[in-house]
């Protein structure tokens, strides 16, 4: 099929931005040639995308891309409310960039901010903060993050479309002398697509606070945290194809 060609900045989900005047399906490839914005609500669909001379993608926090082929570059939104006490107003956040980014690379420092990255080996000492100037977040790993301000965090850099297992060795209930009650990792969504996984997994409620068991999609942006149930256990996220 020929190329479609996204040639007028704009909505990703207006047809007459479109070369062929339709917007792309699962099949089409996209040539994106000027400043495209998936806006919230938004499911964009791509066998494969590539990005020209002038084009660029904006992925607003709501919005979805599907798309088959790696190296795309595109810049991932994420709105953070700020937070209401010392307790209460959290995130749990990933980023879905190939490569690492620095939390100022991301608007992450801005205002009075905390960071901790989980580590399940370092029993009694899981949170730790990650306020240094060296860190880096990890693709598929998680994080929990609150802001003292309303901010937007801004992922920009090249993701992956192909399926992702991420594996990790995980301790289960009693397995370990030092850990005799239940072990969780953190885990982030490598897509900028909505995404499940293989096993159950916990969610932060709106309370900011409080686990809750879900088994909705994971947003591109948000990190959930799986319980043990195996030694060696591979966790495996996977797309959700709208």
């Amino acid at each position: 099929m020929k190329a479609n060609a996204f040639v007028q900045a704009g909505a990703w989900n207006a047809s007459p931005n479109w070369s062929r005047n339709v917007v792309p399906t699962a099949n089409s490839t996209a040539v994106v040639q000027a400043a495209a914005t998936i806006p919230s609500g938004c499911v964009a669909v791509a066998h494969n995308v590539y990005l020209e001379q002038g084009g660029s993608i904006t992925i607003e926090d709501g919005g979805l891309l599907v798309h088959d082929n790696d190296g795309v570059s595109v810049t991932l939104l994420k709105e953070i409310i700020a937070y209401w006490n010392d307790e209460e107003g959290y995130y749990l956040v990933s980023s879905p960039l190939v490569d690492g980014i620095t939390p100022a690379s991301a608007g992450m420092t801005d205002n009075t901010y905390d960071l901790y990255a989980f580590c399940q080996d370092s029993v009694g000492e899981e949170w730790q903060n990650q306020k240094v100037e060296t860190f880096s977040l990890e693709r598929g790993k998680g994080y929990l993050y609150a802001n003292s301000g309303a901010t937007t965090l801004t992922y920009s850099g090249a993701v992956s479309g192909s399926a992702e297992a991420v594996s990790m060795t995980i301790f289960h209930e009693g397995d370990v002398a030092t850990a005799s009650r239940p072990r969780f990792v953190l885990v982030g969504n490598p897509f900028v697509c909505n995404a499940t996984l293989n096993c159950s997994y916990y969610r932060l409620g709106d309370d900011g606070k409080t686990l809750v068991v879900s088994s909705d999609p994971i947003a591109p942006g948000e990190a959930v945290f799986v319980r043990a149930t195996s030694d060696n256990a591979t966790v495996t996220f996977t797309r959700i194809v709208q």
